[in-house]
């Protein structure tokens, strides 16, 4: 009795083991195994993922990548440099951005994975009520340059960099670890103090104020408060606030 106990007993796990190892052939559902991919695919995938976004480290926004901000005239005339710009109200000017990524930091690198590049404009400046679409060329660490567009959106204040991705600019940023272009821009400033345009890149503005001394409006007196330097129009006086 013992001896065929004993061979009930081997027969039940065989019968277990067989029902075990059919279940694992077979999908949960019961289709058919190759309906349904092995789990270690799936940890493969999932390399592959981490893969891709290790080779497309770097930024979208372009505020991380501002280096230099510039005030300028309607004819490019450099007129003042981060720090304090002295303005005009509803004048037209131009302002020159410089955007340049940082050697040995993966993190401060166009991210050129996932173009465009965008940058917003901070309160208070306006391009103007039309779009613009802009050349760019992005210049790469060993002199060479390669072709883009900005385009601008006038009501959002936004600026979007991309480029032919049929072309090897893609290829040619991602190699370069000192790319880097200027955007300048026309623009107008609201009634604002100051102008963020990142984080740790703001600038004030100085009101200078204009009034016409006769009917004919030739002639100006202009006030400039604070210290800093105006370009005063030929023929006006200085006089202190």
């Amino acid at each position: 009795m013992k001896k065929q106990n004993g061979i009930y007993r081997l027969t039940a796990m065989v019968l277990i083991l067989i029902l075990l190892m059919s279940g694992v052939s077979r999908g949960a559902d019961g289709n058919d195994p190759e309906a349904q991919a092995p789990v270690y695919s799936d940890w493969l995938r999932l390399d592959d993922q981490l893969e891709d976004q290790d080779a497309s480290s770097g930024t979208q926004d372009l505020s991380l990548l501002l280096q230099q901000v510039a005030l300028l005239d309607t004819e490019g005339t450099l007129l003042a440099q981060d720090g304090v710009w002295p303005v005009v109200p509803n004048t037209a000017y131009q302002i020159q951005l410089r955007f340049r990524e940082t050697p040995g930091n993966g993190e401060l690198q166009f991210d050129t994975a996932h173009a465009p590049l965008q940058y917003q404009l901070p309160e208070g400046l306006y391009i103007g009520e039309e779009n613009l679409t802009l050349p760019v060329r992005i210049e790469l660490d060993d002199s060479e340059f390669v072709d883009a567009v900005c385009a601008c959106d006038a009501a959002l204040g936004t600026l979007s960099v991309s480029w032919d991705p049929e072309s090897a600019a893609e290829e040619k940023i991602r190699a370069a670890e000192d790319a880097g272009f200027t955007l300048i821009l026309p623009a107008v400033f609201g009634n604002v103090s100051t102008l963020g345009f990142t984080p740790n890149l703001a600038v004030s503005l100085q009101r200078v104020e204009t009034a016409p001394l006769t009917a004919e409006g030739t002639d100006y007196i202009i006030s400039v408060t604070g210290t800093a330097d105006a370009r005063i129009p030929e023929g006006a006086r200085l006089v202190a606030a």
